[in-house]
């Protein structure tokens, strides 16, 4: 019954709930305090402080009026995390680079365990890129320590972990349209190849001098990608093999390029840059040769970070576009020529979406993910806002529908890849039920460190900080 604050004069102070009467306040602490937690019967109180100490405040009274007191050292940083296993008897604390389990005796606390992971910055476990291969059979999610996990979406597990090179950031992943093969994007310039099926690592596609951004397959024999050099890169599938170096090199753009994307009809390459210009490109299925600048479209939108066009328009194109916090949409002639434009509003002023997606069957839906933490679905008949998603710890990175537009993956900073379920009626006509959580899925090596303590638990140490702790007692869940 009561309720706690941290604050940064360094104190603890409890209130009880019914009538916000202070009880006590906790001294002890030399800097702010960084956590705080009670246990189940609330009887005590748990602060971990940036002065890298954790006290132990026990109630010797109903009210506080009495406290003990115990302070656990031997912490090299500030405290992240802190938490009691289901019946108190362990307490589990973490930092940035260690984690340590004490555990009650006699009304003393005593470390039992203690554990120095490797250090894995955040920003190497959180999913960047999600894409479903053609019979949504296969989901692949890339990561910024270089790997891409494969799952087999019937069995929601993961089936293989690909390694393009360790601790190289991946922006980006696409399979084919006939899903033979697999591409990442990456920040040390090259794309990695798979052959799926046997997933045999072909050598990477050189070129680009600088970070690659995005990718888009091209019938089956071309791959492009977007470059932080400027330059768009275009490879060229010969014999059953990709050639290292690029076949063709479309220039123009006069900042880093962003987003590449097809339309539909395969007639126009569509890319955005950070100089806040779309230039169209003709292309061939045929000869590359024959790929050139076709016109550019300036508008007054900001930087894009990414460019989707609707599957199924019979009249002209319809382009997303994400810039800034909001979603442009284009509806484009057949010669790529504005008829109309409309905007998506809803995320929050000053963030960035990074993403927006189509549903690639009926183009009924879109979601756009953002640096606002959340990510929404829009239902492109009324162009309204019909669901948004949040929760997340940060910023929202990846998300993608499975060709059947059963399944949205939603990847973010929380290194958990969820799948969000569309409800039957939602794949009708009729848009009043919500999209679901239908599952969560982690098994990335840089996430989590398992640590063994006893036959009662197991302690899984999240490299942000989180702590979970699943009870592991014979007939208990």
């Amino acid at each position: 019954r009561q309720r706690q604050m941290c604050i940064r004069d360094r104190t603890c102070c409890i209130w009880r709930v019914e009538d916000w009467k202070l009880l006590k306040i906790l001294k002890k602490h030399k800097d702010k305090i960084s956590y705080i937690t009670f246990n189940k019967n609330g009887k005590t109180l748990v602060t971990g402080s940036v002065d890298k100490t954790v006290c132990i405040w026990k109630s010797k009274g109903p009210y506080w009026d009495k406290v003990s007191r115990q302070t656990l050292y031997g912490y090299t940083s500030s405290i992240d995390s802190l938490i009691f296993n289901h019946n108190d008897k362990y307490l589990s604390t973490a930092t940035y680079n260690e984690s340590q389990i004490w555990k009650k005796e006699k009304k003393k606390w005593f470390l039992v365990h203690k554990q120095t992971p490797p250090y894995v910055p955040p920003y190497m476990s959180w999913p960047n890129g999600i894409t479903f291969n053609s019979d949504d059979s296969l989901m692949a999610t890339g990561y910024g320590d270089g790997s891409v996990l494969i799952y087999r979406t019937d069995k929601k597990k993961c089936e293989k972990i690909l390694y393009g090179k360790y601790n190289n950031w991946l922006s980006n992943v696409e399979f084919s349209h006939d899903s033979r093969w697999l591409a990442a994007a990456s920040a040390e310039h090259v794309i990695y190849l798979w052959k799926v099926k046997e997933w045999k690592k072909k050598p990477p596609l050189e070129g680009p001098t600088k970070k690659i951004w995005d990718l888009a397959f091209f019938n089956k024999r071309y791959l492009v990608s977007a470059s932080e050099d400027r330059n768009i890169y275009v490879w060229k599938l010969k014999k059953g093999e990709w050639g290292n170096k690029a076949v063709k090199i479309l220039k123009g753009h006069e900042d880093e390029v962003s987003s590449v994307t097809f339309t539909p009809d395969k007639k126009y390459l569509f890319s955005a840059s950070f100089d806040q210009e779309i230039r169209i490109w003709s292309v061939s299925d045929n000869d590359e040769k024959k790929w050139k600048f076709h016109s550019k479209i300036n508008e007054s939108i900001g930087v894009v970070k990414c460019l989707r066009f609707h599957p199924a328009r019979d009249d002209g194109y319809l382009l997303a576009i994400a810039g800034g916090n909001i979603v442009y949409l284009w509806e484009l002639t057949l010669d790529a020529k504005i008829k109309k434009v409309s905007q998506l509003k809803g995320h929050e002023i000053g963030s960035s979406i990074f993403k927006c997606e189509f549903s690639p069957k009926t183009g009924r839906y879109l979601a756009s993910v953002s640096g606002d933490k959340t990510i929404r679905i829009w239902r492109l008949k009324s162009k309204k806002c019909i669901q948004k998603i949040g929760g997340y710890p940060g910023p929202v990175f990846s998300a993608a529908f499975d060709h059947d537009e059963k399944y949205l993956a939603i990847g973010s900073t929380s290194s958990i890849l969820q799948l969000w379920n569309a409800p039957k009626k939602n794949r009708g006509s009729h848009c009043s039920l919500e999209w679901r959580t239908y599952d969560s899925l982690n098994c990335h090596k840089a996430d989590f460190k398992n640590t063994s303590l006893s036959e009662e638990n197991r302690i899984l140490l999240d490299t942000l900080g989180a702590i979970n702790i699943n009870s592991n007692v014979p007939g208990k869940k």
